[in-house]
């Protein structure tokens, strides 16, 4: 939820716990809602996940990234004060390997990679305020520290492990969750069910968390937090799972073929497990171990991460807080995958999608469009460049563009409309009520969907009004009166209206674009807010008039312009 909206909640509710849970609504959500959303709330924090530097970025971080990017602008645009956090996973056997590949010893290339995520993060224009790596030396210290936390009251144990064990994910998995297959060439092998990864049965001595210990405190959480996690079919799944019982997981390695990590206190002969690790790190980066919590904005207000990373955020992380007494987060999105003919991107198979290159070449706004428009929370989605270009061309070119384009024309005199607009008789006049109407709902409309995290639907609503916008100025046909004001006037002013509200509205999603357009209507800063988007609220624009008229959206070059 990213501000508090009553119609969320009971959607929310729906299709999550019934029965009992719903008499605690009332005070779970009064509460939810003092901690998380009111006035003098702390700073809203969010997280992505901090992406593993094994490979190069590719269009599925980008889409994290961006994700996360609009939701922190939105809550801006509630004059709420964000923080973004952001960074790279620089530990593990993956990361010993690919560097040993590339070349480099394990420090240069994580140096390497964790820029490139750094300078994806800028090219997309994404607005994050701190950049952690696990391999930095406060994260190790205060990884440590934590341990020696659970340690001393009792949830970490050593004794032998034995379990199938996957090299390539650096995970051990039970006997329910792999499967053998037959080769192509006769023999078999045994694989991990979610990943397909190979495994192999292990047995080494290890460190363990009590994750057993937490079964009942996770559901009882589960079952007051009914949007803890988002999609609710996820949070209904997870919980039952837990229901199941958990068993206590390995969260350490052999320091003999795992030496790329930290290594666990006061003994030398064992690396703590790259998962453990990492998931410190959203602690980590706000100030852990902290004197006052709310100094380091913790706890998190959101956690966005993909859906294959779901049980380490939404089982082990909330029992490692809880063992250690910490606050869990407000709540953990996840997000599906990005497909390249329906199959899951993989530099094995060579079908990754270089969002650098995209970027480049059609600009961060155009890329930041297309991934949120067509994106989704539920379901993979299949990356096809000419969605793309149809996108830019029909939409941010064809519509957005095109009527900036038309109505900022040196014909009508836009101030004069601005200023003038109450002098005119509309009131009987029934396609201006019904445009008055549109442009007055447009803003509780895309609130309504953003509360649900419906960011795709956030961003179609805003273009649909711009498309009512567009038949709206056609329909009056302005341009045939452009010496009689009391004709004009009113269709411009409200064209002009309409657009403002678009652009501020847009400002999560094509923040560069968006600048532009309210920059060219000569919109104060301090009034590019989410409670200036109604009709007249703002008279103080266009002071200035740029008397340049370039498009927002050029026209793509002639190889992408035919697809």
């Amino acid at each position: 939820m990213l501000i508090f909206n009553k119609k969320y909640v009971k959607n929310c509710l729906k299709p999550a716990f019934t029965g009992p849970y719903l008499s605690k609504l009332s005070t779970s959500f009064l509460l939810f809602y003092r901690k998380n959303y009111s006035s003098t709330a702390k700073t809203y924090y969010i997280t992505t996940p901090i992406f593993y530097v094994n490979s190069d970025p590719h269009i599925g971080h980008l889409y994290t990234l961006v994700l996360a990017d609009v939701i922190q602008r939105y809550i801006q645009l509630k004059d709420r004060s964000t923080i973004l956090r952001i960074g790279t996973d620089e530990h593990g056997i993956k990361v010993e390997t690919a560097a040993s590949k590339s070349g480099l010893s394990p420090f240069l290339f994580c140096e390497k990679m964790s820029q490139r995520f750094k300078y994806l993060a800028e090219l997309a224009n994404i607005d994050y305020k701190g950049f952690i790596r696990t391999t930095d030396s406060k994260h190790c210290q205060s990884v440590c520290y934590f341990w020696k936390v659970l340690r001393d009251k009792g949830y970490i144990y050593q004794s032998k492990h034995e379990g199938w064990y996957a090299a390539r994910d650096e995970t051990f998995y039970p006997s329910i969750a792999v499967k053998k297959i037959q080769n192509s060439d006769g023999t078999t092998s045994t694989i991990s069910v979610e990943t397909g990864a190979h495994v192999e049965w292990t047995s080494e001595n290890n460190y363990h968390f009590r994750l057993s210990k937490f079964k009942n405190q996770l559901l009882d959480h589960y079952r007051k937090n009914p949007c803890f996690i988002i999609p609710s079919s996820v949070q209904n799944n997870l919980y039952h799972v837990i229901e199941q019982g958990l068993n206590d997981i390995s969260i350490s390695r052999p320091s003999s073929r795992y030496s790329w990590g930290i290594r666990v206190p006061d003994d030398e002969s064992q690396t703590i497990y790259v998962w453990f690790d990492a998931l410190l790190s959203y602690i980590t980066s706000a100030g852990y171990p902290w004197s006052n919590s709310m100094l380091g904005h913790w706890p998190a207000n959101i956690h966005l991460i993909g859906k294959d990373i779901l049980r380490f955020h939404c089982i082990l992380w909330p029992a490692l807080l809880l063992a250690a007494d910490l606050p869990l987060p407000y709540q953990i999105v996840s997000h599906s995958h990005w497909t390249i003919n329906n199959i899951k991107m993989s530099k094995s198979l060579g079908n990754i999608v270089n969002p650098f290159s995209k970027i480049q070449t059609f600009g961060a706004d155009s890329v930041r469009y297309f991934l949120i428009k067509e994106g989704r929370l539920e379901s993979d989605k299949n990356y096809d460049l000419s969605d793309f270009i149809r996108n830019y061309n029909v939409d941010l070119r064809g519509k957005l563009g095109n009527l900036l384009l038309r109505v900022c024309s040196s014909h009508f005199d836009l101030k004069r409309a601005l200023l003038c607009s109450k002098e005119y008789d509309v009131d009987k006049n029934t396609l201006f009520q019904e445009f008055d109407a549109n442009i007055n709902t447009i803003a509780e409309k895309v609130d309504d969907h953003m509360s649900k995290f419906q960011l795709h639907a956030a961003l179609q609503s805003i273009f649909h009004f711009i498309t009512s916008i567009n038949k709206f100025f056609q329909d009056f046909e302005p341009w045939k009166y452009c010496n009689q004001p009391d004709k004009v006037d009113p269709v411009i002013y409200r064209t002009l209206e309409a657009i403002r509200l678009s652009a501020i509205l847009l400002k999560p999603f094509i923040p560069d674009k968006a600048f532009e357009i309210l920059n060219k209507l000569d919109v104060q800063p301090s009034r590019r807010s989410f409670k200036f988007c109604k009709l007249g609220l703002d008279k103080t624009y266009l002071q200035t008039q740029s008397k340049t008229n370039k498009l927002l959206f050029p026209e793509l070059s002639s190889m992408y312009s035919e697809k």
